[in-house]
């Protein structure tokens, strides 16, 4: 999981659900209900056995009678048997749960009286229901279309035409939209996007599908910043051109200077709203001020090439006046970010960061501790939990009353964990 905040919200929002509900919600009524895209949400727990695991929730299976009923909410509301897709798409399960339970489509809509042609479709049939459909619509229809109006799928007139697009070239039809439509579909979707969102969407999670896919926009636009450039958005800086990123890095570093009345070190200019533009433009931050011909003030020597020029006593207290600052112990991205020494110079000298923070007297986070640690620790919180409870708690119980995830590594799954511990295990 990307972090613990992210697992408390949506673990709120799955119990809003299912009590709203009635029942343990299926995926894809989960996904309606979340703000973040599929992509993002699998990307974070894994997906969604993945996340049920996590909660303690056990996969429930789905009734006979549970699918007819679905079945006949989907054919009511077209009032036609609906084909795979229909239902696939407007149903809340997939035709792969009717195939598991009757062996195929076909065979659950015998048991359901509903007797499918074994006769193919000719094409006269199929150019009579296009031009139909296309009555309908008032003009060229889409595949979507003859999905929502259509006697028949598309699927059978790929059977005669191999594509939808081929079918319509036989007929001398075209949906083909220029490039002037496709970039205004674009920037449409765009902005409805981002006025969902309240900010610029990120490029590789929230942009997926047509007609803003990071495909359409590499084709149509080359990059993202060019883009953002003609949706009208003041585009970030880290989309701008490396002329325009050098200009800003000297200009900053120079107010900087100013303020302080000296050059500042490369933490200060990262901490003052310097960005680490530095870095990819000139290399590093002794290359940078040289390029501004300012002196630099800690030279390698040639004895020590590869290696900072600097010795642990002065990392040790460049560390903890970087602690003073922030008030708690610094992170890897704290040091990397605001100190005056990569994490990468530690990891030199010490051999890694674990060393360091044992040579520097610091007490060690939880997630550097050995298993036996780990498990000892779970085992403890475990029963404390259980006596402040009366009765052995829930896997939501146990993590929102500060029980760590260490039971997931260590022992695969919660049921797996209290079994370990002799515990009754529910389910």
């Amino acid at each position: 999981m990307k972090n613990f905040e992210d697992f408390e919200t949506y673990r709120k929002e799955y119990y809003r659900l299912k009590n709203k509900l009635g029942r343990r919600p299926i995926r894809k009524e989960w996904l309606k209900n979340v703000d973040y895209s599929e992509t993002e949400f699998n990307h974070i727990f894994g997906g969604w056995r993945k996340f049920l695991e996590a909660l303690g929730e056990k996969r429930s299976h789905v009734t006979t009678e549970e699918l007819v009923k679905n079945f006949h909410r989907v054919y009511h509301k077209f009032g036609h048997r609906p084909s795979i897709k229909e239902m696939n798409f407007h149903g809340l399960y997939s035709t792969h749960y009717y195939v598991k339970t009757w062996g195929s489509w076909r065979a659950f809509l015998k048991s359901q009286g509903i007797s499918i042609p074994e006769k193919r479709l000719t094409k006269p049939q199929l150019i009579e229901n296009y031009f139909r459909v296309k009555k309908m619509v008032g003009e060229v229809p889409t595949s979507r279309n003859m999905r929502e109006y259509g006697k028949y799928s598309v699927n059978n007139y790929r059977k005669h035409w191999i594509t939808w697009n081929k079918f319509l070239k036989s007929l001398g039809e075209s949906r083909e939209p220029s490039a002037a439509q496709i970039k205004n579909s674009m920037f449409e979707t765009y902005h409805l996007l981002r006025a969902k969102l309240g900010r610029i969407p990120k490029f590789s999670l929230e942009l997926s599908h047509k007609p803003l896919s990071t495909h359409y926009i590499q084709k149509h636009f080359g990059t993202w910043g060019n883009f953002l450039k003609e949706a009208g958005e003041i585009v970030p800086k880290r989309y701008a051109s490396p002329e325009q990123k050098r200009q800003w890095s000297i200009e900053l570093y120079f107010k900087i200077k100013e303020k302080l009345g000296r050059g500042p070190m490369a933490w200060e200019y990262r901490a003052m709203g310097g960005n680490p533009f530095y870095v990819t433009i000139w290399g590093s931050w002794n290359e940078f001020k040289k390029a501004m011909g300012e002196e630099v003030l800690r030279q390698r020597k040639p004895v020590r090439k590869g290696r900072r020029n600097v010795t642990r006593e002065e990392l040790i207290e460049e560390y903890l006046k970087l602690k003073r600052m922030l008030g708690r112990q610094p992170l890897l991205k704290d040091v990397n970010r605001l100190g005056g020494y990569s994490a990468g110079t530690y990891q030199i000298h010490f051999g890694s960061w674990l060393n360091f923070l044992k040579e520097a007297g610091e007490v060690l986070p939880k997630r550097y501790a050995s298993p036996e640690q780990k498990r000892q620790w779970s085992i403890e919180r475990y029963f404390e939990i259980k006596e402040k409870l009366g009765r052995g708690p829930m896997a939501r119980e146990y993590r929102s009353m500060g029980g760590n995830l260490f039971y997931l590594t260590l022992w695969g799954s919660w049921n797996a964990f209290k079994k370990a511990m002799g515990e009754e295990v529910l389910r």
